[in-house]
């Protein structure tokens, strides 16, 4: 009787040990796919937010160039990253920057005031992507 118990437990601990690296195994698998995934959505994140950065920022500097410089070449890549940068703003700016998209044609001056009431509502915006 001893012997058999013996053996069953012989038998138990080469069958654990032949199993434990394996479930060990499939369990750090999991794992680091995991944590892969979660820095794959992290990095997409920050791809993200710079290219909406980089729009903000690129209707800043042409609305500047066209209002404050009056370079009428920037008038055409601040029409582009107007359409760019409304999907991406809250609908009160949405409205906003239509607004001052129409004005940019007819009334520099207005649209100018505008710009500056806008400043503060992008930086808000801005700061909330960081």
């Amino acid at each position: 009787m001893t012997d058999k118990l013996a053996n069953i437990l012989t038998v138990a601990l080469a069958f654990a040990a032949i199993i434990s690296p394996s479930i060990t195994a499939i369990i750090n698998n999991r794992y680091h796919l995991k944590l892969r995934k979660l820095e794959i959505e992290a990095d997409n994140k920050k791809s993200n937010n710079l290219a909406k950065k980089d729009i903000y920022m690129g209707f800043l500097q042409y609305a500047g160039k066209y209002l404050y410089l009056g370079q009428a070449v920037a008038l055409q890549e601040l029409g582009e990253y107007i359409y760019r940068l409304l999907p991406l703003v809250s609908p009160d700016l949405r409205n906003k920057l239509i607004e001052f998209n129409k004005l940019l044609a007819t009334d520099r001056h207005t649209a100018g005031r505008l710009l500056e009431e806008l400043t503060p509502d992008i930086k808000k915006e801005l700061e909330e992507l960081n």
